[in-house]
């Protein structure tokens, strides 16, 4: 069965990330998770420039040049038995932002026309949610000149917001794979879900996807699995070693830690 399935997501929302994690866990196709690894792609020169940089612990850069990258999974449904041929492209963040400024490419619109289902990711971010959507209003003196507004002066939340907002008006999209990125800098003992967290942040977006998009999850999701910045005493980079020979670095969050990346897509394809 072939399905397609198209990643979405402001610059540095964690899409590139999330496929670097995925490939380096589930390359060896004995991890147990849901979906696993049959075959390997034909070239997988970039996916192993990810799993590089995520194996080494360092932050996971979109290196290519190329606008995007279209990439073929061969994977098996653990549950079932059946296999998978997922083909994905990992698009620029800034293809997604260009969409906000009437500037659509004709890839993008292609792979929105031919997939129902998307791997939405939102960027963390701890903004004032009263501040960050409603904004600041300040009193210019009457020599001032009016600001012209840019897409940098819109909010985080907001951008989100009107991103969601196209796709869904303007697409056949069926199902919806809301992630949180960097969910690792969340405190999850005062958050028992991500619905409770994202009500915190931003309101706004939330009611947007429980008002507009009749199928959908959200997913808190960990694809380095720490904070390279920011690490706990636990988390010294033998420690951390382990954690990924043993399955246990990357996650992803439902109300607990779940120690399958692959949680999102299997939402999407099943």
């Amino acid at each position: 069965m072939m399905k397609r399935c198209i990643i979405v997501g402001l610059p540095e929302a964690g899409k590139s990330t999330y496929i670097g994690a995925f490939w380096a866990i589930e390359k060896d196709g004995n991890t147990g998770h849901k979906l696993i690894c049959s075959k390997y792609p034909e070239d997988s020169t970039y996916l192993d420039s990810l799993k590089m940089e995520w194996n080494r612990q360092e932050t996971v850069n979109r290196s290519s040049m190329q606008d995007h990258i279209e990439i073929t999974f061969e994977l098996k449904d653990n549950q079932t038995g059946r296999n998978i041929s997922l083909c994905i492209p990992d698009f620029k963040g800034e293809r997604f932002q260009a969409i906000l400024q009437n500037n659509l490419a004709p890839e993008v619109d292609k792979w929105l026309r031919e997939t129902d289902s998307v791997l939405f990711f939102v960027g963390y971010s701890e903004r004032d949610m009263l501040q960050d959507e409603i904004g600041c209003v300040t009193v210019e003196s009457q020599s001032s000149s009016p600001k012209v507004l840019t897409i940098n002066d819109i909010s985080h939340w907001t951008k989100n917001i009107m991103l969601l907002k196209y796709i869904v008006q303007n697409y056949n999209i069926r199902k919806f794979s809301i992630c949180i990125s960097a969910w690792d800098r969340v405190d999850m003992e005062i958050y028992a879900t991500v619905e409770d967290w994202l009500r915190q942040q931003s309101a706004f977006l939330l009611n947007y996807i429980k008002e507009n998009i009749p199928e959908y999850k959200l997913f808190g999701v960990s694809a380095q699995g720490l904070n390279y910045n920011d690490r706990l005493p636990d988390e010294s980079i033998e420690n951390i070693q382990e954690r990924a020979e043993n399955h246990q670095r990357a996650y992803v969050f439902e109300g607990e830690k779940i120690y399958d990346i692959t949680e999102p897509l299997y939402y999407l394809l099943s």
